[in-house]
């Protein structure tokens, strides 16, 4: 995933992806949940769904910083979108950032 110097973008910049997880002892999160940092970025916790990804599974499980909305505004005109592991897939694959966010 890209990891952006926070001096020059804000959280204002990411997707507007809604809050849904909130962390505590002994909670797990699921599959596509989005997390606020204490600095108001936002994280995507990704479990990734391909065949292609079965033997780095364990390696890629965790969160993710949610993507720029210019970012995402390009790939949806794209015919390809990256992953969290930015691989290059179809938009609507299961693990393509437009799905993960709902935006396919």
């Amino acid at each position: 995933m890209t990891y952006y110097d926070v001096h020059e973008i804000t959280p204002d910049d990411q997707f507007p992806a809604p809050v849904d997880f909130e962390p505590a002892p002994g909670r797990v999160p699921f599959n596509g949940a989005v997390k606020r940092k204490p600095s108001g970025f936002l994280w995507l916790y990704w479990m990734p769904q391909g065949r292609n990804y079965r033997d780095q599974y364990d390696d890629l499980v965790g969160w993710y910083q949610v993507p720029l909305l210019e970012e995402l505004e390009a790939w949806t005109l794209d015919s390809v979108c990256p992953t969290p592991a930015e691989d290059d897939l179809e938009p609507d694959h299961p693990d393509s950032w437009l799905r993960l966010l709902g935006l396919v």
